[in-house]
């Protein structure tokens, strides 16, 4: 892995002159004109958020930042599950539409903890009451919906819980047992500044760094 890594951050990924892409946009373009849905990309779940970027597309990687406790960690589940899910409800037993296949790094909440909440999110009943068991009636009706959707939804949704200090050689390599049984189509993971490098610089320019590995590993 190591080897093919090196390989891949000295090779070019495409090189062509702009005369040489003409007959290629032409066709990108007519096809989009024909049909709005071709070479579109991911969609969060978020109109803003996917109005601009035009959903999330192979080989991106977009950070989330924002000040402690300012609702990150809520953001990036939802974009994950809305994802993962796409049009399809958790009401639904067969003819699912296309969804997409999820890897969720988790360095901060334990497995537990982290799949509750995605109980939680698509079920709509709190967290907390899913955790001690006190759903009431109607609640828990939700709840089961939501465990019969997961059982026959086609679509992966793989949490990993991973300890504080993890490398992006480890993530790189916890990638790779995943792939080896399904394709991820979205990696999240939750969060970078927990993450670890061997450098010695400054916490800004680590995570820099951090970032710069984890977005070569994509």
């Amino acid at each position: 892995v190591f080897n093919v890594k090196s390989l891949n951050q000295t090779r070019s990924y495409e090189r062509k002159t702009l005369k040489d892409s003409l007959l290629e946009f032409r066709d990108e373009y007519n096809a989009k004109q024909a049909n709005p849905d071709f070479d579109a990309g991911i969609k969060t779940g978020y109109s803003v958020l996917d109005e601009v970027t035009g959903g999330l597309r192979p080989g991106e990687m977009v950070i989330i930042g924002g000040e402690s406790n300012s609702g990150k960690s809520m953001l990036l589940m939802n974009m994950a599950v809305q994802i993962w899910m796409q049009k399809n409800t958790v009401d639904l037993e067969k003819d699912f539409t296309p969804g997409y296949n999820i890897l969720y790094f988790s360095l901060e909440m334990p497995f537990k903890p982290c799949r509750n909440r995605v109980y939680a999110r698509l079920s709509g009943t709190p967290s907390k009451l899913i955790r001690d068991a006190k759903l009431r009636k109607g609640d828990g009706k939700k709840l089961t919906n939501t465990l019969k959707f997961i059982g026959n939804y086609p679509n992966t949704f793989e949490i990993v819980d991973i300890p504080r200090g993890a490398t992006v050689e480890q993530v790189e390599i916890m990638f790779e047992e995943a792939a080896a049984n399904y394709r991820p189509d979205i990696i999240v993971l939750d969060y970078l500044g927990l993450m670890e490098d061997d450098s010695d610089e400054d916490d800004w320019l680590k995570l820099g760094k951090i970032a710069g590995k984890f977005h070569e590993m994509l």
